[in-house]
């Protein structure tokens, strides 16, 4: 017995040795696979949410105050940025900017939740600001969560309650005696992730290889972190959590990458019927100096790059002065440009776009000032110089200068954009200034509304051999900034890569003798043009025609066009209709003796 006993002993020791091995090894291969899913699904979660927000935030833009003060990162008023530095609280964080919805977005039945009298009743809401929202991913106690934030009152402010609801962390939750203002609990995601291991970059395009620096910079200010974060459309997410099960150390790590309203998110319209998003995606206006949204149904400040890299402004804004916002990098020009557009007063207004980003009113009324149509391509765009100058004009600026030197570029899509500043020469009527190369001439004479000296809205002419015609403006100076496709785009009846022609209407007709008739067409990003010369309306004010369901903005643009009769410009309006067809209507300054529509772009909107 004294023999056998410790050897008895051994083997149960062995035996529960071995079992308690076993057990170990089968919870921490438990363990580790509920980690792995949890890391998936806090990831796919992620990319759900970045498909379908509109933009990626440095900071919260929902305010905690009054109802919802125990929002914030510490369960108070602490804010959310999207980096942790050292003034930094709340680590690092992805902060969605989120459009609110009646249903679960991805649901037919569903669709959008409009402010209330913003500025329509919600009978008619349906152009009304929509109301947005906040989803923040973050880092607490070393568990990634998932909060949803609302504005304070919320409730009462909406045409109609949205899905989504405010959430607080759950220790807050559960102290609660009285009904408070979240409705639910933050979602715990992943237990075991230090602020460290959860690791956010941002890029500027969903094929971009180039990081987006100044996004993500806990050395940059949140100014210029929302700067930087306003052209990236894409997310780079990095998680590696570890944790202990069984008596033994697990981790698992996985790397997502996804872009805002890509071709495969998925939302609801208005009518519940399922769409794609709008591609390109458009940037609301970070506004400045007491400049707003005119609202009505008119656009907003917005701004947006095609795929053929052209940067598109629209809005219709009021009641500032000066600047009314500055534009991110990949979006701001190399000079700074001097663009002809729409204002309240009779004379058109002026616009000066600044390498710094800077939309400055040079001159207009503040009552309103529109912004729609304009275009231009950014900095770092390969320019060719125009040199053959005549009848005494020149550069306005010598080589490098404040303004760009007469010059064009063709992009992706075949269009010219034709830059420049220049002055200085004979400006009598049909004096040729300067003469185009070959790969930058239209192939017929178009009439185009510019900026000509400091305060005077003129035109100049373009003719299919090149020549640059003025129109008897002043010469101190003469704005060349235009688009127009040269004759690799042909008439046809395929709207999407040839010139279809306009069905006009009240006695409007084509002006003859060498000018193009009244045509249009939608290039492969998105971008509307129209282009002719006609004549004759019944009246100044009376439709000159309609353009089919596809090829409307979603908003009424205010455009310039060239008029005769001594007017300069006049302003000449797209409006979509209930339909989905648009109106071109002329309004404010048109003649009938002639009106240009050559070098009118908008992009095309669900």
């Amino acid at each position: 017995m004294l023999v056998v006993a410790p050897i008895v002993i051994l083997a149960i020791g062995a035996f529960l040795t071995a079992i308690i091995s076993m057990t170990g090894e089968v919870i921490a291969s438990r363990a580790s696979n509920a980690l792995a899913y949890n890391v998936q699904d806090a990831l796919n979660r992620i990319e759900q949410d970045v498909k379908l927000s509109s933009a990626f935030l440095a900071k919260n833009n929902v305010l905690f105050q009054g109802s919802n003060t125990n929002q914030g990162y510490n369960d108070d008023t602490t804010n959310f940025t999207n980096v942790a530095g050292a003034s930094e609280t709340s680590k690092t964080s992805i902060i969605l900017n989120m459009t609110a919805t009646t249903k679960n977005p991805f649901s037919i039945s569903s669709s959008y939740v409009f402010l209330k009298d913003a500025p329509n009743p919600c009978t008619t809401a349906q152009s009304n600001t929509l109301f947005t929202y906040n989803v923040v991913y973050f880092i607490k106690d070393d568990t990634l969560w998932r909060r949803t934030l609302m504005p304070e009152n919320y409730a009462d402010t909406v045409c109609s309650l949205p899905w989504q609801q405010p959430s607080c962390s759950p220790a807050y939750m559960e102290v609660q005696t009285t009904p408070v203002f979240c409705k639910t609990s933050d979602v715990k995601l992943v237990v075991g992730v230090k602020p460290a291991d959860f690791f956010v970059q941002y890029f500027d395009g969903a094929g971009a290889t180039s990081v987006n620096e100044p996004a993500s910079n806990s050395s940059t200010s949140t100014p210029d972190r929302a700067t930087a974060l306003q052209s990236a459309t894409t997310v780079s997410v990095a998680i590696h959590a570890e944790q202990t099960a069984g008596g033994r150390d697990i981790e698992r790590s996985a790397v997502l990458r996804a872009t805002r309203l890509d071709d495969n998110a998925s939302v609801a319209t208005n009518d519940g019927a399922p769409s794609e998003p709008t591609v390109p995606l458009w940037t609301p206006f970070s506004m400045q100096n007491g400049w707003v949204n005119y609202y009505n149904t008119y656009t907003s400040g917005a701004y947006t790059k095609t795929s053929a890299g052209v940067i598109i402004l629209k809005g219709m804004v009021k009641s500032g002065s000066g600047v009314i916002t500055t534009l991110p990098d990949g979006y701001r020009p190399a000079q700074r440009l001097i663009i002809s557009t729409r204002t309240s007063s009779i004379n058109d207004g002026r616009l000066d776009i600044y390498p710094t980003g800077q939309l400055n009113v040079e001159t207009g009324d503040n009552s309103w000032f529109s912004l729609d149509g304009i275009a231009f391509m950014p900095s770092g765009t390969s320019l060719t110089d125009i040199n053959s100058f005549s009848n005494g004009w020149t550069n306005y600026s010598s080589s490098g200068g404040t303004f760009p030197a007469a010059s064009y570029s063709v992009d992706s899509n075949g269009r010219v954009h034709l830059a420049g500043l220049v002055k200085g020469g004979t400006n009598t009527f049909g004096t040729t200034m300067l003469t185009l190369p070959t790969p930058a001439r239209p192939p017929e004479a178009i009439i185009i509304a510019n900026v000509n000296g400091s305060t005077a809205v003129g035109e100049f002419r373009l003719d299919a051999d090149g020549s640059l015609l003025a129109r008897g403006y002043s010469n101190s100076y003469a704005s060349l900034q235009t688009m127009y496709y040269t004759g690799t785009r042909v008439s046809g009846s395929n709207c999407s890569t040839q010139w279809c022609a306009m069905s006009l209407q009240n006695s409007w007709t084509n002006y003859p003798g060498g000018y193009p008739d009244a045509l249009y067409t939608k290039s492969s990003d998105g971008l509307v043009m129209l282009k002719g010369l006609i004549r004759d309306g019944s009246s100044s004010t009376a439709q000159i025609a309609t353009l089919p369901v596809g090829f409307c903005p979603a908003e009424r643009h205010l455009l310039t066009v060239a008029t005769t009769g001594g007017a300069g410009s006049a302003r000449l309006d797209v409006r979509r209709d209930d339909d989905g067809s648009c109106a071109i209507l002329p309004m404010t300054g048109t003649n009938t003796g002639w009106v240009s529509l050559s070098a009118i772009r908008y992009m095309a909107e669900p």
